[in-house]
């Protein structure tokens, strides 16, 4: 089955100062379908298979809080801060007949890796990704104000 069976979302703007604040939870997310191995998507490490697809996502919770300047004099908007927090509590993929790198991938031990690496991953590189999208938001919203 494709879909989600629980989503919950909050949107909450405070305007002094002002803060946009997005909350989401999915209790579980699924995808089911097929694929088809491509070399080039995985950094160029040999794989192949073509077959059923399945993967899910168990209790995701997303969190982004965007802290934002109104210039009243200039008329820009700045953003000041972005905090971002994800989180799940487990992962489950199969790729039917995948192989990479010579060998069948085994889907019990990258799903049971999936959670820890995804936390170290996390631990290490949450403030280069807030940064990232702080930049992307900032972009967005030049484009935005300057658009005729």
């Amino acid at each position: 089955m494709t879909g989600l069976s629980t989503l919950s979302d909050d949107l909450t703007v405070v305007p002094l100062p002002t803060k946009i604040t997005y909350d989401v939870k999915v209790t579980e997310l699924a995808v089911e379908g097929t694929y088809e191995a491509i070399t080039v998507l995985i950094d160029e490490i040999p794989a192949s298979g073509s077959g059923e697809l399945a993967a899910d996502i168990s209790n995701l919770h997303a969190f982004i809080d965007v802290g934002v300047l109104l210039n009243l004099i200039t008329g820009r908007i700045i953003i000041q801060t972005v905090t971002i927090n994800v989180d799940f509590t487990s992962v489950n993929l199969n790729l039917e007949d995948l192989v990479v790198c010579g060998d069948p991938v085994d889907w019990d031990s990258v799903n049971e890796d999936a959670k820890p690496v995804f936390d170290q991953f996390w631990a290490e590189n949450k403030e280069e990704v807030e940064a990232l999208v702080k930049g992307i938001l900032q972009e967005v919203l030049e484009v935005c104000s300057t658009a005729d």
